[in-house]
């Protein structure tokens, strides 16, 4: 975790305001991916899971729009007010996903540029924002989007207050923080978590003084006590024995659970991600070289953003009783891998472009295989430009 030491800091600083050459790769993937986005916008027809969410937004009374979705308020108060203010159409009621999943591809790329990574940054940024999870579910109206910008805009506001100890940014980290668990509730509920021990263990290790980690670990600490925890039981109420955590539960649906992770779950990342080989050497290499893998302990970002969908899958499937009786993992909720696979590509990346890290061969077939990662995502991709109705 050296980066967390002033030395470093100091120089993120000169490699983030002085380093304009990878400046244009960063501008054009955040552009494309904002072309992409939009595209997949205006061609995807609404289905039925966006009109029911959108039904209630020509109410007048805030009540009715939030509990008409059955899901934390924010994103049905910001997609009636859009609705309101513009009027309907297939590109204005998408707005705050589409402004969202831009957003998300934006502070990603300044976070990563911020923190020094150059080329590598910016491959990693052309694969999220090419990537068809982040393309279709950018242009979804439901609130999937939203919260994936608001955890990137919570991480970014806190490497500004650990960079530059400014009470601003710590502000920002902290509407994005209280405003996550008013978009949904599973992801953001481990994000924040997870970003609090995260943080709490770096100053017990003393890789973080304890003045910077303080209000890191009380602001997602507050939030989820304060918001997230009655927005839980707001919506438990609503729901019909969504999760049971009993260990009894537990192991009755252990088997169940092991094959529809097997036969769905993996599946279904597979068709969503490059082909599942390239997949799968992408993230044992990322963890198998040393390099690659000590890049991705030294941000305290990753492990949040690994955890909170890896998490929610596991409930999902082992938590939840209705999960084999007809309501699956969908795709959407897999968006939230996205940003995870592109902070291991960078990784990657940084060992390829790290001098005498690799051999020659080692370097050029690990290059071969981020190429091959980025292009093979491209076929997927395209077919979310075109009509179809996914869910």
């Amino acid at each position: 975790m050296s980066y967390l030491t002033g030395r470093l800091n100091a120089r993120f600083r000169r490699l983030s305001l002085g380093n304009s050459r990878d400046l244009v790769p960063y501008i054009g993937a955040v552009l494309f991916g904002a072309v992409l986005i939009v595209t997949a916008a205006i061609n995807q027809p609404f289905n039925q899971n966006e009109l029911k969410q959108m039904g209630p937004y020509d109410s007048n009374s805030l009540s009715e729009i939030a509990s008409g979705t059955r899901q934390p308020p924010l994103d049905p108060w910001l997609g009636a007010l859009v609705q309101h203010l513009l009027g309907e159409g297939q590109l204005r009621q998408r707005l705050v996903p589409v402004l969202a999943g831009i957003g998300t591809l934006a502070l990603m790329a300044m976070l990563v540029r911020r923190l020094g990574l150059g080329m590598p940054g910016a491959l990693g940024i052309w694969v999220m924002a090419t990537a068809p999870l982040m393309v279709r579910y950018s242009a979804y109206t439901r609130p999937y989007a939203l919260p994936l910008f608001l955890s990137m805009l919570y991480v970014y506001a806190a490497q500004r207050w650990l960079d530059d100890r400014s009470k601003s940014w710590l502000a920002v980290a902290a509407v994005a923080a209280v405003a996550l668990p008013l978009t949904r509730v599973p992801e953001p509920t481990v994000f924040l978590l997870a970003s609090a021990v995260t943080i709490a263990a770096l100053a017990v290790l003393r890789h973080l003084p304890w003045p910077q980690a303080g209000p890191l670990i009380a602001i997602p600490t507050a939030a989820l006590l304060l918001v997230g925890y009655p927005m839980y039981r707001s919506l438990a109420s609503e729901a019909n024995s969504l999760w049971d955590p009993s260990p009894s539960g537990f192991i009755q649906r252990f088997d169940g659970g092991v094959r529809e992770v097997l036969t769905g779950f993996l599946p279904l990342l597979a068709s969503r991600f490059p082909w599942w080989p390239l997949t799968l050497l992408v993230l044992v290499a990322a963890v198998a070289i040393p390099h690659s893998r000590r890049q991705l302990r030294e941000w305290w970002f990753a492990w949040p953003l690994f955890a909170a969908p890896v998490a929610f899958a596991l409930a999902f499937y082992f938590l939840n009783p209705h999960a084999d009786n007809g309501k699956p993992y969908n795709a959407r909720y897999a968006i939230f891998f996205v940003p995870g696979f592109a902070l291991m590509v960078m990784a990657l990346a940084s060992a390829v472009a790290a001098r005498g890290v690799l051999s020659q061969r080692m370097r050029i077939g690990v290059g071969a295989l981020l190429a091959a990662a980025l292009v093979g995502q491209l076929p997927a991709t395209s077919q979310v430009l075109v009509a179809e109705r996914s869910g």
